[in-house]
């Protein structure tokens, strides 16, 4: 008779929190939640953020949430070798990121960025590719998407609501093919590119306060299943 011994597996990551200088953390379902939070008497920098960040690299992250903080450019390798479910960066005067900001990020999944001074898109969300599903860019003052979505190609959630986005490039979609939700409104956008948004997962789009044409508004009625608010 043949024994079959189970091998039991084990997780590279720790399950609890290292020593933190700037920030805060606490283990829920096994994974670390990291809160960096800032205001008038404490608020963070760069080094700082990047610093307490950089103990994280035995352990997975769930959520990292950094709000009111003091740096403008989110910079290279913040999150290099760091596994995380969600980043969310809120209220501060951030205008840029870093190219290589996320170069060498292990997993991603959620990126939110909102309430800060970002005119575009970044660059730096090229670097996330096929990790990334979901991404909120809301309450900004984003002017040009240009073609950094192009390596998102497992995104299902795109959130630029409240911004100044006055048009989008005609192949901004071509490549994202699992979108469920889109959200756009409170915009100053004229048009959209139509026959590209005709993606079969797509079920919620959002285009409230916008300046559209009548013809482009009326191109929805043809979307069937499709959610515009």
């Amino acid at each position: 008779m043949m024994l079959t011994v189970a091998r039991k597996t084990t997780s590279r990551f720790k399950t609890t929190c290292p020593v933190l200088y700037h920030c805060s953390c606490y283990i829920y379902r096994n994974k670390a939640v990291v809160k960096c939070p800032g205001g008038r008497k404490q608020s963070l920098n760069a080094d700082q953020l990047t610093s307490d960040l950089a103990r994280f690299a035995s352990t997975e992250m769930d959520e990292v949430t950094v709000d009111h903080f003091r740096f403008t450019t989110l910079p290279a390798n913040l999150a290099r070798n760091l596994t995380m479910t969600s980043l969310i960066i809120t209220n501060g005067p951030l205008d840029a990121m870093d190219d290589e900001c996320f170069e060498g990020v292990l997993a991603m999944d959620k990126l939110i960025v909102e309430r800060t001074k970002l005119k575009m898109v970044p660059g730096a969300v090229l670097r996330l590719g096929s990790k990334l599903r979901e991404l909120r860019l809301a309450n900004n003052s984003i002017e040009s998407v240009g073609d950094v979505l192009r390596t998102l190609v497992n995104l299902e959630k795109l959130d630029l609501d409240s911004n100044a986005i006055e048009s989008l490039d005609e192949s901004l979609f071509n490549n994202l093919g699992l979108l469920k939700e889109l959200r756009l409104g409170n915009n100053k956008l004229h048009r959209l590119p139509i026959e590209s948004l005709k993606i079969p997962p797509l079920e919620i789009v959002e285009l409230h306060n916008n300046a559209l044409t009548e013809e482009t508004a009326n191109a929805f009625g043809s979307f069937h299943r499709l959610k515009v608010g």
